[in-house]
Order: structure tokens, then sequence, then C-alpha cells
């Protein structure tokens, strides 16, 4: 027995999602399945558009490498997209629905941790670097493997690229979560993709009823259902 069809989620939304449930684990898929998200909000979000914008950030870093040196994507991927396209997480509108909308994040500049690492992560990888985000609760940053043997880095895109230590990330999640969240440092939770597609629909499920936006909270949890492969 299949899902049943959506009451608030706009059909576009819905079926957007539904097409790329087979291949979320897939880079496309994970941003097919964040512009599925954003099409309930806006029906005419183009993921072409969001593609070229991607792969015109992409190309602009690419065109400054000299070799395959990871360090040196990292250096140049950090001073476009943080330095000179000045993406940087909204701290004056936090909650604001746009910052998790990919194509709203591209065009502002401004987004929330989730979003912000999503674009960091299609970008270096991209440019040949692995990328996966850190599930932790209250923030979510990159892992980036920069080079075989060398321990990865944590980098926070919502802090215009910051890198921290599994130490620093752990304190900032017991500042949000609380003094007793356990964390290891060492096996910080790392987000499948669906995983992270339904982090982002919680936040949305939760801005939107803390707006009074009922319908659109429904919509989301609508959303989250279809992704969970919960009737």
């Amino acid at each position: 027995m299949g899902m049943p069809s959506p009451v608030h989620c706009r059909r576009v939304a819905w079926d957007a999602m539904e097409d790329c449930l087979d291949r979320l684990e897939t880079g496309g898929g994970l941003l097919a399945g964040a512009l599925a998200i954003a099409a309930h909000a806006d029906p005419s979000v183009s993921p072409q558009r969001v593609e070229s914008e991607l792969a015109g950030i992409t190309a602009r870093i690419a065109d400054r490498l000299v070799g395959d040196d990871p360090r040196a994507i990292l250096a140049h991927a950090h001073a476009v997209l943080f330095d000179e396209l000045g993406f940087a997480g909204d701290v004056e509108e936090y909650y604001d629905p746009r910052n998790s909308f990919v194509q709203r994040v591209l065009e502002r500049r401004r987004g929330l941790p989730i979003t912000l690492t999503l674009i960091y992560k299609l970008v270096l990888e991209a440019l040949g670097l692995r990328v996966a985000g850190v599930n932790t609760p209250g923030h979510f940053v990159a892992r980036v493997e920069a080079a075989s043997g060398v321990r990865p880095m944590l980098v926070d895109p919502f802090a215009q690229g910051r890198v921290l230590s599994a130490a620093e990330l752990v304190a900032r999640v017991r500042a949000i979560a609380g003094g007793t969240f356990a964390v290891d440092p060492e096996r910080l939770p790392i987000a499948t993709h669906r995983e992270w597609l339904l982090r982002m629909l919680r936040n949305l499920i939760g801005i939107h009823h803390a707006r009074n936006e009922e319908i659109e909270r429904a919509a989301m949890e609508e959303l989250s259902r279809l992704v969970r492969g919960a009737p």
C-alpha cells in the first residue's frame, strides 16, 4: 500500500520528493530533496537554475586551482564562498523560513547551518573533496576529508567557514542542548541524506508552528512522513 496523497503539501513538492527518494544518498538526490521541500513555498523554483548557480560557484573556484592539493582547494573555496560571496549564518532573522530553502540561501547568501552546509558540501564535492554533515543537536556542521591519513576537519559554514575542533563542537552542542547531553568527540553523528532532509523538515515544522502557520506546518509533516516512508 502506497503513501496517501497529500492534503496540505503542494503536489509539485510531493511529486518532486517522491521522484528523488530512490537516489537520496547521492549528491543530486540530496539537492533534489532539499528543492522539493522548497517547492512547497515556491512552486516556481527551478532545479536547473539552482544547479547552474552551484556550478558557477564551483567553476569560479576551479579557475584558481593549479593542482589537486586538498588544502589549496579548501583555501580557495573558503575565499570564494565566505570572503567574496559572503555566505554566512542569518543571525538577525534565524527563524525566517527562507533560511531553509536552498534557492533563497543562494540569493540572500544567508541561511541556517544545515542549508549552508548543504551548499558547502555540494560545491566542495564537485571539486573532488568528500564532505559529510555532522548531525549534532542544536548545530549542524561539515566534516571534510581533506587528505588520506589526515584527521577530517570540522568546518562551520554558519560561522563563515570557521574550523572547529571536536571538543569545540561538543562544547557548543552542550551549550545549546544542555550540559548533560552525551556527545563523543571521537564518534560524532554523521547524517545520512535521509536524516539531513528530515532535520530540515523538523526545523520548518518548528518554525511554522511558532509562527502559527499550521497549514504550512502540516505540509512539512506530510513531507516528513513521505521521506521516512511512514503512512
